[in-house]
């Protein structure tokens, strides 16, 4: 019996079985990068809802203070605009303007406060795997607009939803965010009225 083990090990393993060794490594090997890359996808698309919701509150904290424009308080409190044309960022703005909701002009002038709102940051989206998709109701419903302000008026601060500069008036809406590899793959963040600011994993389906 000694014998017969001492053969064996001696022996070494065939090429058939070496290649069968590689070809099992290379399998497990595949399978963990994709899982991997599946986690990094949807770690990234959290992270830009959460950064996406604390920038709304930010824009709600603005207004609760009244922070200021060129040392004036902004008149009609501050927001955030979304335009589906560049669905890689979005515009905090001071609202300086009447009527309420964002408003800028061609030119991009920021220099005349009573023409055009004013753009206090212009923030991209820091993964670069994530867009914003669309805009939602809160019942799933889409809205049928490519233009989205939330803003924030003091003192309270109260709470007003806007699309296609001001023209239309909306009880809430949901921020869209997708995988630009996998569209499937969605998160929204909701505002509404009484100026709850809220992250959903899941969006609701009409």
């Amino acid at each position: 019996m000694e014998k017969y083990f001492k053969k064996y090990i001696e022996s070494g393993f065939t090429l058939v079985e070496m290649l069968a060794i590689v070809v099992i490594i290379g399998l497990m090997a595949g399978l963990g990068y994709a899982d991997f890359d599946t986690l990094r996808n949807q770690l990234a698309l959290r992270r830009a809802t959460y950064q996406l919701a604390q920038d709304l509150r930010r824009a709600q904290e603005m207004a609760l203070s009244n922070a200021s424009v060129s040392g004036q308080p902004a008149p009609y409190g501050w927001g955030i605009y979304f335009d589906l044309s560049t669905p890689y960022n979005y515009i905090l703005y001071a609202d300086t303007r009447s009527p309420l909701g964002y408003y800028n002009n061609t030119t991009g002038d920021n220099s005349i406060p009573l023409t055009n709102d004013y753009i206090y940051q212009t923030i991209s989206i820091a993964e670069r795997t994530v867009d914003i998709k669309e805009f939602k109701d809160l019942s799933g419903s889409n809205l049928s607009t490519s233009q989205v302000s939330a803003e924030f008026i003091p003192p309270d601060p109260d709470t007003q939803i806007y699309d296609v500069y001001h023209i239309f008036k909306r009880n809430n809406v949901q921020i869209v965010l997708e995988l630009k590899s996998d569209n499937t793959q969605i998160k929204c963040v909701s505002v509404n009225q009484s100026g709850l600011i809220a992250v959903n994993d899941t969006c609701p389906l009409p």
